[in-house]
Formats: structure tokens, sequence, C-alpha cells
């Protein structure tokens, strides 16, 4: 069963009474609406859900812990609204669920990225960007065998670009976004094990170092962009051998050397 209120203004702290009924369904779409208040706890108690729709509406408080009870859940769907505090660590509690999807994205949440989130072994897609998240990129989520799109973009970021990334490299396509952060060190060589990535974003940080040779081992990249950092050498010819390749961004570094005539292989880059 499902429940469906779309498009209709349901303010104040109707989501609460609608949820002791309504949200019993194991599917709830109540997306693009003008819901207000919080996002309740009780929503933990609901073992039937399948998935939770509440995007783009106007909640606020805290995303609930109890949410890490929801054994049964694939897509949480919070995105889009006015959410404060911390990601719950207890989100790493849904490591039995299959298929999952977790849109936390554009909202106010701080702190950190839970390493607890590396425990979500069947973690399809993780949405946290646009919010004010700080810390590091944990090494946990390399664990990730399953994930396919990892969006941390547009934070407060810093440390490093985890070398275990890179063991991400058994799936056949993955998004991998991490741009518009304050990232430092150098682009881990291991990311060149990422054979199935499509969209390899790292722009916008304060890299420094080389771009690594490896990165021409990225045979499914469609684009490849490393613009606005400090990177420094030359541009590889080995990217001339991304076959696939129509975006290559490297301006805003600090690049020398000729241009490879190899890149002349790629079409439209």
């Amino acid at each position: 069963m499902r429940s469906t209120v779309q498009n209709e203004p349901m303010g104040g702290g109707l989501l609460q009474a609608f949820c002791y009924d309504a949200c019993t369904h194991t599917r709830n779409y109540l997306h693009y609406n003008s819901l207000t208040g919080t996002v309740p706890t009780e929503l933990g108690m609901l073992s039937e859900v399948d998935s939770l729709y509440l995007y783009s509406n106007s909640l606020t408080g805290t995303v609930p812990t109890e949410l890490g009870m929801l054994s049964g859940a694939h897509r949480f769907y919070l995105h889009s609204n006015s959410l404060t505090g911390t990601v719950p660590t207890e989100l790493g509690m849904l490591s039995k669920v299959d298929y999952l999807y977790l849109y936390l994205h554009s909202n106010s949440l701080t702190s950190t990225v839970p390493t607890e989130l590396g425990m979500l072994s069947n973690l399809n897609s993780l949405y946290l960007y646009s919010n004010s998240l700080t810390s590091t990129v944990p090494t946990e989520l390399g664990m990730l065998s399953d994930l396919r799109s990892l969006y941390l973009h547009s934070n407060n970021l810093t440390g490093t670009v985890p070398t275990e990334l890179g063991m991400l490299s058994k799936v056949d396509y993955l998004y991998l976004y991490l741009y518009s952060n304050s990232l430092t060190g150098t682009v881990p060589t291991e990311l060149g094990m990422l054979s199935g990535v499509d969209d390899f974003y790292l722009y916008s940080n304060s890299l420094t170092g080389t771009v690594p040779t490896e990165l021409g081992m990225l045979s499914g990249a469609d684009r490849l962009l490393l613009d606005s950092n400090s990177l420094t050498g030359t541009v590889p010819t080995e990217l001339g051998m991304l076959s696939n390749l129509y975006s290559l961004f490297l301006q805003d570094n600090v690049l020398e050397g000729s241009l490879p005539s190899q890149l002349g292989a790629i079409s439209d880059a």
C-alpha cells in the first residue's frame, strides 16, 4: 500500500497527525508540499515502511535517530528541507537493507560524515551535498562495494581524498562528486582503479601535487574535472587513452609544459 499527498499545502503539525494513520503504508509520498514542523520520531516504529518521501518541504529540526530502526526501508528522501543537526550514526544500522538510497542533501546539516555509513554494504546512493558538513571524508566509504553515487560536494569537508575510494572499483558505473570543499593533499593514484567511473569531479578544492598518470585508466569516464585546485607538473599523455571522455577541465591550476598531442584523440574534450 502507499499514501500520496503531493503538491498540497499541509503545514503546522499536520505531518505528525497524518503519520499516525497514513504513514503505516509501505510507501509514503509527501513531497512537494508546504509541510512544516519536525520529522516525527514515531516514524521509527513503522516496520512496514518501504520508502519515505518527505523532500521539498519546509521541515525543520533534526533527522531522527529512530530512522535507523526502519530495517525494511530502502529509500530515505529527506532532501531539500531546512533540517539541522547531524547525520545520525544510527543510519549505519540499516546494513541489511538491499538497494539503499540515502538522500539528505540540500539541508543545513552540520558536523561530520559518520564513519558508521561504511557498514551499509548495500548502499547504492549517498547524497549529502549542499549541507555544512565538516571534518574529513571517511575512509570507511571505500567499503561500500555497491555504491554508485557518492555526492559529498558543496560542504566544508577538509583533509585528504581517501585512497580507499579506489576500492569502489567493482561497480560498472560510479558518480564521484567531491567538488567545492576544502580538500587538500594529492589526487590519489589509487583512484585510477575506478574503471567504471562516469563523472570524476574534484574541482574547486585545494589539491596539490601532479595529475596522476593512473587517471588514464579511467576507461569509462565521461567527465574529468580537476580545475580550480593547485595542481602542478604537466598534463599526462595517458589522458589521451580516455576514449569516452568529452569533458576535461584542468584550468585554474599551476600546470606547465606542452599540451600532449594524445589529447587530440578525445572527441569534444
